[in-house]
């Protein structure tokens, strides 16, 4: 009896400190819990949830026995945006880039900041073609961003270059999917710049 009652003057202590937490932080809550896995800049995923998801993308994808994609996405210009107009405005590019990636997105999709100017979506069940057709769509509304820039009359605009990757059973790590998507990435970039493939 007495073992009962100490049991239970622990369990209302706890449950009195956990009523302090949430009298004190309220609203906030819900961002102290995600705040490990959100970056505060754009409100997307970061790349510590992207390397979780990824696991979980390819476990699952050995166990069905399907495939999955990921296009890896670089907003180009981004440091010039910086060093012409200030980090504000390219702050306001990487936003826009990333509200229209999780518009375009499915519900079962992934969308994470890499870092810097780079984004990373994970496209469950879908292959190098499903995963083109989504890279047109980003790319068909990010080219109609347009940015005001504040004292001036002029307005920026925004692109990205991409690169795929579809994982096929033999891949033992998600690393490997994310350096092939960033070579395609880069290899987009390069062609763009009328410089080519690199040998």
């Amino acid at each position: 009896m007495i073992l009962h009652l100490k049991a239970m003057v622990l369990v209302l202590r706890a449950s009195r400190a956990l009523l302090e937490v949430i009298v004190s932080h309220g609203e906030n809550i819900p961002r102290l819990i995600g705040q490990g896995h959100i970056d505060p800049l754009t409100g997307i995923n970061n790349r510590r949830f992207l390397q979780e998801a990824g696991g979980r993308a390819m476990s699952l994808a050995r166990r069905h026995r399907t495939f999955f994609s990921v296009v890896g996405i670089d907003v180009d210009g981004l440091k010039e945006t910086n060093d012409g107009y200030g980090h504000l405005v390219g702050d306001e590019v990487l936003k826009k880039v990333a509200r229209i990636l999780k518009v375009c997105s499915r519900e079962g999709d992934v969308v994470a900041r890499y870092g810097g100017d780079e984004f990373v979506v994970i496209l469950p069940a879908t292959d190098k073609s499903g995963a083109a057709r989504f890279v047109q769509r980003i790319r068909e509304a990010i080219d109609k961003i347009e940015i005001e820039i504040p004292d001036l009359a002029e307005k920026i605009t925004a692109s990205i270059s991409c690169g795929i990757a579809t994982w096929e059973d033999g891949r033992e790590f998600f690393e490997e999917l994310l350096e092939e998507a960033d070579g395609e990435m880069y290899r987009d970039k390069r062609e763009k710049k009328g410089l080519g493939p690199r040998a």
